[in-house]
């Protein structure tokens, strides 16, 4: 099956012309027909490449994630420099354009939010489970595995919101 990529560089905003390149931030494709997304994370010079794509149409977004070892605090933009989905750019994967190169994001500190799980005792920390950050209800903003003391942390959420936290086990 034919199929395309994207590919760009992820850098924190930083005033005048120092560039300040981005490892392991996830950068997400989603597909616009039915939100299914896949992602990957960016390499110590802030470079990222998703291969395989099928021909569809797509948008794509950058921010912190646990899962790419992040420890950092960016919040979410989407391609190109838009906030949310509704602004952000669609790309169009074909047989004519398969591939897209230079979808670069420019990303800005984020707030956090970070607890500890326990069992019903009070005391016991569950280890490993998912804490999903959500805006609205349904839009996930970020996620994490709690460690062997029950502790997660969820960086890069943008200020003066409400974010319900869930957690699944």
């Amino acid at each position: 099956h034919p199929g395309g990529a994207v590919s760009g560089t992820v850098v924190a905003q930083s005033s005048g012309s120092i560039v300040i390149p981005l490892a392991n931030i996830m950068v997400g494709i989603e597909r616009t027909s039915d939100h299914d997304w896949w992602f990957t994370c960016s390499g110590t010079n802030g470079q990222y490449l998703y291969e395989g794509l099928a021909y569809d149409d797509y948008k794509v977004w950058a921010r912190s994630d646990s899962r790419c070892g992040s420890t950092q605090s960016y919040m979410r933009e989407y391609w190109q420099e838009a906030s949310d989905w509704n602004s952000a750019t669609t790309l169009h994967l074909n047989a004519t354009t398969p591939n897209h190169s230079s979808i670069d994001f420019t990303l800005e500190p984020g707030g956090t939010i970070s607890g500890h799980v326990y069992e019903e005792d009070g005391v016991t920390p569950v280890v490993d489970v998912t804490v999903n950050v959500f805006l609205h209800d349904y839009d996930r903003v970020g996620s994490s595995q709690t460690d062997a003391q029950g502790f997660y942390q969820i960086g890069g959420l943008a200020p003066d919101n409400d974010y319900k936290v869930e957690v699944w086990s």
